[in-house]
C-alpha cells in the first residue's frame, strides 16, 4: 500500500487527509473532457 512508502505525519500527508477532495472534484468536473481517456483522480495529480 501507499501508506507503507509514505511518512503519514509528513506535513503534506497530513494535509491530504484534511483536504475535502470531493469538493474540488465537483468544481473542477466541467473543465474535464467527455471524450478521450478517462481522468486521473484530482488527488493523485
Amino acid at each position: 500500500m501507499l501508506k507503507d512508502f509514505i511518512d503519514m505525519k509528513h506535513e503534506l500527508a497530513v494535509l491530504a487527509d484534511k483536504i475535502d477532495w470531493s469538493y474540488f472534484e465537483k468544481e473542477f468536473a466541467p473543465l474535464y473532457s467527455d471524450r478521450g481517456a478517462p481522468s486521473v483522480p484530482i488527488r493523485l495529480m
